[in-house]
């Protein structure tokens, strides 16, 4: 398995970058995941000149617990128990034995230095953890100041003199702790890791940075995930990724098992029907263009039929561009364009400048007034794209609706319900169809669309970042969206990743 890991915050890799010694206190609950992202920072540097001193586990499981990490690397770590202090062991910075042995803190700063004198290159130290380093030291200072009063030791001035050896040995120093406040204004940077309820019975994982000296910090919140034992976290989205899925296509990567099988029987030409919602924040309405592009991309390669309805915010010339150079990147006929994919605005349009595909919905009168108005709506609509199916010879077809545009044509209050509900039962004189209704969060209908739907897609942003929550049938699971930060190819690839 690969040690490779592009999902670190910048901001933590700078840090190690740095050319004087740095201090990072990575501070939180237990089984947060303070270690698992410690040992992602020494395996960044491929083990050079690292060293890990566990009060833990001993180094012969050390590695169970991490199996992602290359033999080479881990030959490279010293590791060092510190519940066996004293005990002679191979130290993989030089050719010597080296026995770490310390009664106090300055025998665990001489150990240190010793390390970094020897080492060839900056040395990078990871304390797990902190906190029974800590509480060792007073101990021993308490019995110092029982029987020997003038051989007491100042804890805090030690701290400052530890500290002041990292920068001048030019130590990248990690110090792993739940409790270690009385640190907090002496080391240079604070990652707190923490559990946050998105829901009664789902909590998700942030990274926060609350502290970082001379490091710009970007992003101050990282939503992340310990899948498969890997620290792994989510980009948040800022302006320039907003525009950047302007210019290029943003794909979506469904790998994950149980979300690979919801869309694998969304696409199924063995279900004669598939209903389902996705929901998105009103902030967020652009992101109706991301699902849209991605069930175009996936209709198109797979020869069947895409039908929607977009926003107003939709640019139809920028979808056609980049749906024509996805063709071209397959090597797929151009007008597979216009005979795959129907596109439905409520505004009259000119046909010249819109394309073949584009029609004006036919809403035939003007509003929905009740369930008469609204089955004579359903049978046109219905008919027009079983004419498109049957002449374009699909097997499946996927029908993307936007509420608004239908919404807005509803003047009864007791027609909306009933509008949907036909919907859905119209629509299944398409065969092997699947219908989606793109909404937000806020609809006063989200209950019944909940209700009635085989798939239920739930977009919002948390720390930034977008998270998706998919339930099917009735369990909810949370992904995020795990782009490599150093994408600069011509589009981005997302793969819904499982937060947990």
């Amino acid at each position: 398995m690969s040690d490779e890991n592009p999902y670190i915050p910048q901001e933590l890799l700078k840090m190690l970058e740095l050319p004087y010694g740095y201090s990072i206190l990575l501070k939180g609950d237990g089984g947060v995941g303070k270690s698992t992202l410690a040992f992602e920072l020494l395996v960044k540097s491929k083990g050079k000149n690292a060293t890990y001193l566990s009060t833990r586990v001993a180094p012969a499981q050390l590695f169970e617990h991490f199996p992602w990490v290359d033999t080479n690397v881990r030959e490279n770590i010293a590791v060092f128990d510190a519940t066996q202090a004293g005990v002679t062991v191979t130290n993989p910075l030089h050719d010597e034995q080296l026995a770490l042995k310390f009664a106090g803190m300055p025998d665990l700063l001489r150990s240190i230095v010793d390390m970094a004198d020897h080492a060839k290159g900056k040395l990078l130290v990871c304390i797990d953890s902190w906190d029974a380093i800590q509480l060792m030291f007073e101990h021993l200072q308490a019995e110092k100041a029982v029987d020997r009063p003038q051989m007491t030791e100042s804890l805090n001035f030690m701290y400052n003199v530890f500290m002041s050896m990292v920068r001048q040995k030019n130590i990248k120093l990690i110090l792993v702790a739940e409790n270690a406040s009385q640190m907090d204004y002496l080391v240079d940077a604070i990652v707190e890791l923490r559990r946050e309820f998105v829901t009664k019975e789902k909590m998700i994982r942030v990274a926060e940075i609350k502290k970082s000296r001379g490091i710009r910090i970007t992003n101050t919140a990282y939503v992340f995930s310990l899948e498969d034992g890997r620290f792994k976290s989510f980009m948040p989205w800022d302006v320039y990724l907003v525009h950047a899925f302007k210019q290029i296509p943003f794909n979506l990567v469904f790998e994950e098992t149980k979300l690979k099988s919801v869309f694998d029987a969304l696409l199924s030409e063995k279900n004669s029907l598939q209903f389902g919602t996705i929901a998105l924040t009103s902030n967020a309405y652009w992101l109706f263009d991301l699902w849209i592009e991605n069930f175009a991309r996936i209709q198109l390669a797979r020869n069947e039929m895409l039908t929607f309805t977009p926003p107003s915010t939709f640019s139809i010339p920028r979808f056609k561009a980049k749906m024509l150079a996805f063709l071209d990147e397959l090597k797929l006929e151009p007008d597979r364009y216009e005979k795959n994919i129907k596109i439905f605005v409520s505004e009259p349009i000119d046909k010249e400048q819109a394309g073949g595909n584009v029609h004006e919905i036919p809403f035939g009168s003007k509003d929905f007034t009740d369930e008469g108005t609204v089955a004579t709506f359903i049978h046109t609509f219905a008919g027009m794209l079983k004419a498109w199916a049957n002449e374009g010879g699909f097997k499946h077809a996927i029908n993307l609706g936007l509420m608004e545009p239908y919404e807005s044509h509803i003047t009864s209050p007791g027609v909306a319900r009933t509008a949907i509900f036909s919907t859905i039962h119209k629509f299944s004189v398409l065969s092997n169809a699947t219908f989606i209704f793109l909404t937000y969060i806020d609809d006063p209908l989200i209950k019944d669309l909940f209700k009635a739907s085989s798939f239920f897609f739930e977009m919002s942003f948390l720390h930034g970042t977008p998270i998706v929550c998919v339930v099917s049938p009735q369990i909810p699971n949370y992904y995020g969206l795990l782009v490599s930060p150093d994408d600069s190819s011509n589009r981005k690839n997302f793969v819904l990743y499982p937060i947990v």
